[in-house]
């Protein structure tokens, strides 16, 4: 389509400038096939999650609640890695709480996601058995609601290695990223109605 493309403005030009025939108008363009993104199936999205938690390692608390919230919210890993402990609202509605995370997306847009029981679970779990641990390791007025080891908010890397790690664990042979829980977020809602 490139080539094409460029062969079509040079005969053009040679048409306006000097009155040549286009043989290019002949020419018909193929349409690029856009391919689906890669989503895994429900229970192998339930393995990952299970298998991202050990109990012999508590750090993997940690681990499971990014896991979960990953694949809950649709977040991207920057938007993950971004989250503050003051992003995490629960509301009281009319028959239960409901809990929101406050997502900071591409170009500063933000948008308001809800979270299942599921990731308020893993998230409450974390907040009270892992994260006073490691926020005794570093600078205690750190806001950020996932950390290091080191007491610090957690990179992408990290993220990365914990996706790639629970998804190993779980026996998952395809290629596994943080985007593909995103993917798989956005098929299963669909899938859901």
């Amino acid at each position: 389509n490139r080539i094409d493309s460029t062969l079509r403005s040079f005969f053009n030009h040679l048409h306006i400038e000097h009155g040549l025939k286009d043989p290019t108008l002949e020419i018909v363009t193929s349409k690029n096939v856009r391919r689906l993104p890669k989503a895994i199936s429900v229970d192998q999205m339930s393995s990952i999650i299970e298998s991202s938690y050990r109990q012999s390692d508590p750090i993997t608390s940690r681990d499971r609640a990014i896991v979960e919230l990953l694949y809950a919210s649709g977040a991207r890993v920057s938007e993950l890695i971004a989250l503050d402990i003051s992003d995490v609202v629960s509301l009281a509605s009319e028959a239960d709480m409901v809990t929101t995370l406050k997502l900071r997306g591409k170009g500063g847009k933000e948008r308001i996601v809800p979270m299942g029981s599921f990731a308020k679970s893993a998230i409450d779990d974390y907040l009270i058995r892992i994260r006073p641990g490691l926020l005794e390791k570093a600078d205690k007025s750190t806001h950020a609601l996932f950390l290091n080891a080191r007491g610090t908010r957690i990179s992408r890397q990290s993220v990365w290695q914990i996706v790639l790690d629970a998804a190993k664990a779980a026996g998952i042979t395809q290629d596994v990223s943080p985007h593909t829980f995103r993917h798989s977020y956005a098929t299963h809602l669909l899938d859901g109605g």
